[in-house]
């Protein structure tokens, strides 16, 4: 019997249960049970593969989209459904699309996008021409560029949904992370501790000040960006080999090229070229040591990884050739391998309120995953027992995906 049954059940008969309990319950039952929405697509805009996806915090309604082909869409998932096709669906059109060459637009793949987290006005990106732009939606035109990065290519930027301080994080093909501010127009600082690229990057959900990285160093680092130097680089072995002549702190036996926090900002999750998940311990800085089944990462770039927000078990979706694989973070499982792409997947983004997940990939769709309808069976009452559980060129004309052979 579901959980949520069991709720219901219980309600029935008198039992007082808070109210976000009963939601909690019914999330996470829709969130294991997604699939392929049958009920809805998205236009396809993209000519070349979509590395790179956004949906607003603000409103939760318009998602962003980015790519190879240097293209910029954004759709409006909440619009009126337009005719049904011959398959059932509807198909959620672009309000807006930014052309590959637009004037202002990037020269390069796209490597990430991201609103502007208290407004729908602005939205930020950045790619592999190493330019970091902050555009203006109404108008669909750059309002500001950092372009003098080190380096050249950026391979992942990010701002804090939660801080005032309105900072970016870059990390690009160079050893230090750039802070920029938006409101001077400069670069505040950086941040020095990697020895080799920057791949990944986010924020705490509950810290304002506190950042982590992953790069193609094999580490994983914690930062307080008003300090001069970090609070800890994440050691897979927790400290237990510091005692052997070779040792070196590494977060994973390889390139870590995704990274996100999960919703209570308590735990960290990272993936790396090792074909390894892993779980940290935020505030001790410690490896959890739980055991994930191996999950195929080939990517020499940046993946990103979806968290649901909505249920009881943190889920993260985690994109794996042409797969997309769901983790139950704390269980230590695969829960689900999502298939529906014929390309590789760059990119998932879980909606913030809802039990929904859109994905990008190089066969240039965005596809949507929803879960698949709840029968609520008949219950007894007497059933119920009285316990319940609470989105790259370069100047030579080659792609890294060609490099990446993925």
């Amino acid at each position: 019997m579901s959980v949520h049954v069991q709720s219901l059940a219980a309600r029935q008969r008198g039992v007082h249960l808070p109210n976000h309990r009963l939601e909690r319950q019914l999330a996470t039952q829709r969130i294991f049970n997604i699939a392929l929405s049958a009920q809805k697509e998205l236009e396809v805009v993209h000519e070349h593969g979509v590395h790179a996806l956004d949906i607003d915090p603000a409103e939760g309604r318009y998602l962003l989209a980015g790519g190879q082909d240097r293209a910029l869409a954004i759709y409006d998932t909440a619009s009126p459904p337009s005719r049904p096709l011959p398959s059932g669906k509807y198909k959620c059109r672009a309000v807006c699309r930014v052309e590959a060459g637009a004037v202002g637009g990037h020269k390069y793949n796209i490597e990430t996008v991201q609103w502007y987290p208290f407004d729908t006005g602005v939205f930020t990106t950045s790619g592999m021409d190493g330019a970091l732009k902050v555009w203006d939606t109404n108008m669909l035109q750059v309002a500001q560029e950092f372009s003098k990065m080190p380096g050249g290519k950026i391979y992942d930027h990010s701002m804090s949904l939660i801080a005032g301080h309105g900072l970016i994080a870059v990390g690009m093909n160079h050893n230090k992370i750039k802070l920029c501010d938006p409101s001077s127009g400069s670069s505040t600082h950086e941040l020095t501790g990697h020895k080799s690229d920057v791949l990944a990057l986010a924020w705490s959900p509950i810290n304002e000040y506190l950042l982590a990285s992953a790069g193609r160093d094999s580490r994983v680092i914690l930062w307080d960006i008003r300090t001069a130097g970090h609070l800890h680089v994440l050691d897979q072995h927790n400290g237990d080999q510091a005692g052997a002549s070779s040792f070196i702190v590494s977060s994973h036996s390889g390139e870590v090229n995704a990274l996100t926090f999960l919703p209570n900002g308590q735990h960290l999750v990272t993936a790396g070229r090792d074909h390894r998940i892993r779980l940290w311990n935020v505030a001790s800085g410690k490896n959890e040591l739980k055991h994930y089944p191996r999950v195929d990462n080939l990517y020499r770039k940046k993946i990103q990884l979806g968290v649901s927000r909505t249920s009881r078990n943190p889920i993260v979706f985690i994109p794996s050739r042409s797969n997309i694989i769901m983790v139950d973070v704390y269980a230590g499982t695969i829960a689900k391998r999502l298939q529906g792409h014929y390309s590789t997947v760059h990119s998932c983004v879980v909606h913030p309120t809802m039990e929904e997940m859109y994905s990008g990939s190089n066969d240039e769709e965005v596809l949507v995953w929803s879960p698949k309808a709840l029968a609520t069976p008949e219950v007894a009452v007497n059933d119920v027992p009285d316990q319940l559980d609470d989105w790259s060129t370069d100047a030579d004309g080659a792609t890294e995906e060609d490099e990446a052979d993925v």
